[in-house]
This record gives C-alpha cells, sequence and structure tokens, in this order.
C-alpha cells in the first residue's frame, strides 16, 4: 500500500493490564475554500474492498465520525463528497540488546580471624575491616522487541468531479502510527481518531495524537500536541 505521508519513524506502543496507549502522526491537506457542513458524503471502496468485511467496519466508523461534524450520509451517485480509505500493516522490524544490571561488585565490610603462635603459647585475634564499596555492571538482560508500521489514508474528492471522470481532491490525510499490535483491527478506532479528531484541520497541518483504547469501547482519551 502506497501513502504520501513523509513522517519518519514514530517510536510507540505502551501496553497496560486493560489497554493500549497509540500515538499516530498525522498529515493533512485540504482545500480551505471547501465547507463540509451540512453537505452529503458517501465513503466508496476502492477496487479490492468491495465485499471486504473488515474494510465495511472501518468505512462505517468513518462515516459516523463525518456525520459528528455535520455531514450527512447518502447514496454515492447523489453524494456532494466521496470518501476513500486504505490501511495496512507493514511486517513489523524486529530490535534487540542488552541491558546492563548494576551493582555492588567490591568493597563493603570483611571479618577476619586467626590464631598467634608465641613464645608464652597461642592467641586468637578477630576483627572487622571497612573497604570503600564499588559500583559496576553486575550482570546483562537480554531483550528483543518488534514494531509494526500501522497506516492510514483518507482521501475526499468532489463528488461531481466523480462523474465527469476526472476526480478533484478536496481533502487528503494520512497517519502513521508504530507499535506491538500487529493488526490494523486492533488500533483502527485510536487511528481513524487521530486523523478525524480536527477535521478538516489546516492544510499542511501536522499533529501527533495520543489515544488510550480499551478492548471494549474504543478510544477514551486523546492528548494532541504539534
Amino acid at each position: 500500500m502506497k501513502t504520501f505521508s513523509l513522517f519518519a519513524a514514530l517510536g510507540m506502543a505502551l501496553a497496560l493490564s486493560a489497554c493500549t496507549t497509540v500515538l499516530s502522526g498525522v498529515r493533512n491537506f485540504s482545500d480551505p475554500a471547501v465547507s463540509y457542513s451540512g453537505k452529503s458524503f458517501a465513503v466508496r471502496p476502492i477496487k479490492g474492498q468491495e465485499t471486504g468485511l473488515e474494510y465495511q467496519d472501518y468505512a462505517g466508523y468513518v462515516a459516523s465520525k463525518l456525520t459528528a461534524y455535520g455531514m450527512v450520509q447518502a447514496p454515492f451517485d447523489q453524494a456532494d463528497f466521496v470518501a476513500a480509505i486504505q490501511y495496512g500493516v507493514d511486517r513489523g522490524r524486529t530490535v534487540s540488546g542488552l541491558t546492563p544490571v548494576y551493582g555492588q561488585t567490591d568493597g563493603g565490610e570483611a571479618t577476619h580471624s586467626g590464631t598467634i603462635q608465641g613464645p608464652d603459647g597461642t592467641a586468637t585475634y578477630s576483627g572487622t575491616t571497612y573497604i570503600p564499596e564499588t559500583y559496576g555492571v553486575v550482570d546483562e538482560i537480554e531483550w528483543s522487541k518488534t514494531d509494526y508500521t500501522r497506516s492510514f489514508d483518507l482521501v475526499i474528492v468532489d463528488g461531481q468531479s466523480v462523474a465527469s471522470g476526472k476526480p478533484r481532491q478536496v481533502y487528503q490525510a494520512n497517519a502513521i502510527s508504530i507499535g506491538k499490535e500487529k493488526t490494523f483491527y486492533s488500533v483502527s478506532r485510536c487511528v481513524i481518531d487521530a486523523v478525524l479528531n480536527k477535521f478538516p484541520d489546516a492544510s499542511g497541518a501536522t499533529r501527533f495524537v495520543r489515544l488510550v483504547a480499551t478492548r471494549a469501547c474504543g478510544s477514551v482519551f486523546s492528548d494532541n500536541f504539534r
């Protein structure tokens, strides 16, 4: 799958027992002269998506987000705007290494004892010696992790231009998220929310959105920063 993202890799994926934090980098471009409120739209599958149940899930969610901005869903041939989506996950990248474990390497308290033989007999002795403590690497822990790049593209074109055979884009956005979840579905709500939480936003805007997803209810918290 091709995307139009210019982002460098984002390091992410914070797993908790009941939730996952997903960081997405989003870049979008839009026609500032276009108004969307009160206009109709249709989400149209591209080749290969027509019968996909996974596609229908994402398309339905995108439609619900656009509706929340005051747009109205309509049949494809009657819509003011037509939206198309693409999504995917790469094969992942595994990195490994060694983490040093630091601890005391020498020093501390040492006890000693013994017997002394003399002309008048023997005598025993004992004592304690204190040696300055030193610290350093005492062990190493081997680790390995695999991160996957999840991407989502949204393109909106003028509905009338589709009929003419020369679709005119009015909006395009791309989101990239990197983390341990290796399916798009597992982070789909967070990544789509990251794209559409400031629709349409300023053209050329780049932002990073952190969302906390739960298995039951999708994205529950957002933190936007540019």
